[in-house]
């Protein structure tokens, strides 16, 4: 009634003017109180009835108008991402916490099947093979690593030990792939050795790869010996020279040594090597 009565004051021209008392003699006398409530009444009808539109509800036996729900199911003026953190469920995930990402979202971290390929160690969606002396799953887990990548016997009995099978299973599968010849260290230390060679790597720049690829230090230096005998290292010192020396053109020819000297070290290569090399490719007359 307080509401309806300011809304008088500011709109008079609505009040009802009621008609004088005709004993008074004119319109100068006092409007009838009961007209007047009246009038207030029917305005607050009329104002009520104009707030409750098409999608407000009245609530039952009380004055308060409620609005409708929001569409996708929140609350009215509340976005569905701040109604779900609200409600204490992340936004655009579920109760569980775990992320819903179409599939133009962020790349979910998926880990690797149980004791297959990518698997290592404790970091599987297990904590190993179901059976770590199950034969059969301990040979499909190395056929699937040799088939990623040639391994030798060593670096392959690693990785399945990593994986959670039994030492005497992991014995038995490769020494059976090492007779069908899926695993062959020999042929593997061959194949490594021209990758060094493509990296100019030295003597002992090699068989120090190699060894941190898995292969036996004797295999490994058996088969540098023989690359030395054949002059392939020599080779490949040169080619690292060449390519020091079109770095270093119009340097000091001391300073252009001592980037030959520090290159090939590191690379492996023998003194008696790098001294060949310095005095073909590192003379006055290039400067």
């Amino acid at each position: 009634m307080i509401e309806a009565a300011a809304f008088l004051k500011e709109h008079p021209q609505l009040i009802t003017e009621p008609k004088g008392d005709p004993t008074q003699g004119g319109s100068d006398a006092a409007p009838d109180d009961d007209a007047t409530d009246s009038s207030i009444s029917g305005l607050s009808s009329t104002r009520s009835r104009d707030a409750s539109g098409p999608g407000s509800q009245r609530g039952a036996g009380t004055g308060e108008i409620k609005l409708p729900p929001a569409r996708g199911g929140g609350h009215f003026g509340v976005s569905a991402a701040e109604d779900g953190r609200n409600a204490g469920v992340p936004a655009g995930g579920h109760a569980g916490g775990r992320s819903l990402k179409g599939k133009h979202g962020r790349r979910s971290q998926r880990l690797p099947k149980r004791g297959g390929f990518g698997a290592r160690g404790s970091a599987t969606a297990g904590d190993g093979p179901r059976d770590p002396a199950d034969a059969d799953a301990c040979r499909e887990a190395a056929l699937t690593l040799l088939d990623a990548a040639a391994r030798p016997r060593k670096a392959l009995a690693q990785r399945l030990a990593g994986k959670g099978y039994d030492e005497l299973v992991i014995e038995t599968t490769v020494s059976r792939l090492e007779e069908l010849g899926l695993v062959d260290d020999e042929a593997y230390a061959e194949g490594f050795l021209r990758y060094c060679l493509k990296r100019n790597l030295g003597e002992r720049g090699a068989v120090r790869e190699m060894v941190r690829k898995g292969l036996e230090r004797p295999l490994a230096e058996q088969v540098v010996a023989k690359a030395v005998r054949q002059g392939l290292f020599i080779d490949s010192a040169y080619e690292l020279g060449r390519k020091v020396a079109c770095k270093t053109q119009g340097m000091d020819l001391q300073k252009r040594k001592r980037r030959l000297w520090a290159a090939a070290g590191r690379k492996g290569h023998s003194p008696e090597a790098i001294r060949q090399v310095a005095a073909d490719l590192f003379t006055n007359e290039d400067l």
